[in-house]
Order: C-alpha cells, then sequence, then structure tokens
C-alpha cells in the first residue's frame, strides 16, 4: 500500500519513489497489494455480514421506487 501511494505520488515514476519500494520484489509488492485488497474487501463489501444488512434494506426500497414511478405511480404513491 505505501509502495502504490509512493509511486502514484511521484507520478507513476518508480525511480521517484521512496527506497523502501525499491528493496520489494515485483511479487512482494503485488502480494501487499492482494492483502490489503482483502482488508478492504473484508470490511467494506460481501466480507461482513453487517455490509448486507444495511445495503440490502436500503437497495429494495430503491428498486420498489424505481418500480412505483416506473408504473406511473406518483412521489406519495411511491412511499
Amino acid at each position: 500500500h505505501f509502495c502504490a501511494f509512493e509511486r502514484a505520488h511521484s507520478g507513476g515514476n518508480a525511480s521517484n519513489a521512496h527506497s523502501l519500494c525499491h528493496a520489494l520484489s515485483l511479487e512482494d509488492a503485488l502480494a501487499f497489494e492482494y492483502a490489503d485488497d482483502l482488508k478492504h474487501w473484508h470490511k467494506k463489501s460481501y466480507g461482513m455480514a453487517i455490509n448486507a444488512r444495511m445495503a440490502c434494506p436500503l437497495l429494495r426500497h430503491l428498486l420498489s421506487a424505481l418500480q412505483a414511478r416506473a408504473a406511473g405511480a406518483s412521489d406519495a404513491q411511491a412511499e
């Protein structure tokens, strides 16, 4: 994660990135990136049940409101 930030901050030029990044092989950097992706997946996506419990009712409400609107219901009827 640190090396990705450093590369982005240096304009994508790996030679301007922090010296710690040069100590890592490409395989190491990809492993760190994958681990970071897994962490974010677990916290913000399907990895935690709370995310589905929070998002599904909102999505159900949105879909029913859109379907009601498409069927010609007014805003008061869609609620």
